[in-house]
């Protein structure tokens, strides 16, 4: 008898792992089912790892999105294609974008409602190898940009009423990351730069040829999809996230964003001395945009419906 126990004992072994992994699969699967169904129903929102999305992201840290009763999340994202693919496929309700992005959207069907402004501003850095000072340099030179967005728009302004001695090339570069590498490398001769990654760039003495400031109003935007506002519900979580957008700012200003340079390095990416070394910024309320503002995006956005080059 004795040697039947030990294969008996495994079989009973086996039998039992297997019921085991059965439950724990069941149980996966329902968690999954859960998880799902709860993120559903939360408020969710595209966020880039850039400075216009520090209130949120110091929203999330101190517990502001909590504390006053909404599930509000926050989906990170590497370049601005993938927020409007969420917006597009409806993956989440909202996104901090820009108004030339936005317009671009709504030309494309997804009927946006723009809820207030950030910090949002970008800075044109030259290629150590790039031998430019000025615009009118810029003749085949590649500009990094993302297409149908504020950098863009920016580009254009830019090279409004100035005679290069040769084309512009635009190249879509959407990892901003990435695109101050290609930079530092040599692979791109210019590039549009959002904070923190202008303050890196500045630290490692690239030359900054231009300022969003000189060409255009504020662009950052935080929008959300029309559609997913529609109950009653959603109405309530916006409210929240207005609430916490603001308490949020109020803290920022009060303090100033070195006190929060921690924070600016974990959700950005970069070295805690890089995130110490930001200019101030003041962060605004949500509120209603300027009417002209967004014309001039929606107008930008019309100029070309079937794409374009920088010499049309």
């Amino acid at each position: 008898m004795k040697k039947y126990f030990l294969p008996i004992f495994f079989v009973f072994m086996m039998l039992s792992c297997g019921q085991s992994d059965n439950t724990d699969k069941k149980l996966s699967r329902s968690e999954r089912l859960r998880l799902q169904r709860e993120d559903s129903l939360a408020l969710k929102i595209s966020v880039m790892p850039t400075i216009d999305c520090m209130p949120l992201f110091m929203a999330q840290e101190y517990g502001f999105l909590k504390s006053l009763g909404a599930d509000i999340r926050l989906k990170t994202r590497k370049t601005q294609m993938e927020c409007d693919q969420d917006l597009l496929k409806g993956r989440t309700e909202g996104a901090v974008t820009d108004l030339v992005r936005g317009e671009w959207l709504k030309k494309h069907g997804v009927d946006l409602r723009y809820v207030g402004t950030t910090v949002a501003s970008w800075q044109l850095f030259v290629s150590p190898s790039a031998r430019v000072k000025q615009v009118k340099q810029l003749g085949d030179k590649m500009v990094a940009v993302t297409r149908h967005s504020a950098t863009d728009f920016l580009t254009f302004q830019m090279l409004e009423g100035v005679t290069t001695t040769a084309d512009v090339f635009r190249v879509q570069v959407n990892d901003v990351p990435l695109r101050l590498e290609m930079l530092m490398n040599s692979e791109i001769d210019v590039a549009w730069l959002p904070e923190p990654y202008a303050t890196k760039a500045r630290l490692i003495k690239l030359l900054s040829m231009a300022s969003s400031d000189q060409y255009g109003p504020e662009m950052g935007v935080v929008a959300f999809r029309n559609k997913s506002l529609s109950d009653k519900r959603r109405q309530e979580q916006l409210k929240v996230f207005c609430q916490a957008w603001n308490q949020a700012c109020d803290s920022l200003n009060k303090y100033g964003v070195e006190k929060y340079s921690f924070y600016v390095a974990k959700y950005c990416s970069v070295k805690k001395e890089e995130a110490d070394s930001l200019p101030k910024h003041v962060f605004t309320h949500m509120g209603a945009l300027r009417e002209d503002y967004v014309e001039r995006a929606a107008k930008f956005v019309e100029q070309f419906p079937n794409g374009y080059s920088l010499n049309d």
